[in-house]
């Protein structure tokens, strides 16, 4: 209780990129699609974190059952409860621009937070680690998205605070 919990890259594109790859994606462009469908084929996981999360993280796995199981995973194992803003998860710029365009929005986002095949790293560290983490991590992007709180689960809460109901 008391870390930050911070993700690395973005969430939802290997989502995406299966959507893509069984043509669901009509609405986004050509470009987009294949962004997307090449995230999902050939997913670039975050190397050159791993020494700064050995050195500062208190917890740490990849994403790939999506990011709220594995949220899960990650809080079961540590004893405490995981409490994720969904408005802070990184997406891309494809994922967004498709989030932008879904007719249900709460359902989209739910869809890219459980959807996995992300394969970056979700971990929790204390907060003060977090700039020297980045320092570290030779060009990966790290997301704070949430905290560590006492508890069990995780929940994932909307910008005013309401606890988010997801798909899966």
């Amino acid at each position: 209780p008391g870390d930050v919990v911070a993700v690395t890259g973005v969430i939802g594109d290997g989502y995406l990129g299966l959507q893509a790859r069984l043509d669901q994606l009509d609405d986004l462009t050509m470009e987009d699609r294949a962004a997307l469908s090449q995230a999902y084929q050939v997913p670039q996981p975050p190397f050159g974190v791993e020494a700064a999360i050995v050195r500062h993280a208190t917890a740490a796995l990849d994403v790939s059952d999506g990011l709220i199981a594995d949220a899960g995973h990650l809080a079961r194992r540590s004893g405490v409860r995981l409490e994720i803003m969904a408005g802070a998860v990184p997406l891309s710029g494809p994922a967004r621009r498709w989030l932008d365009k879904a007719a249900d929005r709460p359902l989209a986002l739910g869809a890219l937070l459980t959807g996995g095949d992300d394969y970056q790293t979700l971990f929790a560290a204390p907060a003060k680690a977090i700039e020297q983490m980045r320092a570290e991590a030779r060009d990966v992007a790290i997301t704070v998205i949430g905290q560590c709180t006492t508890g069990q689960g995780v929940v994932v809460l909307n910008a005013d605070k309401s606890e988010m109901t997801l798909p899966k």
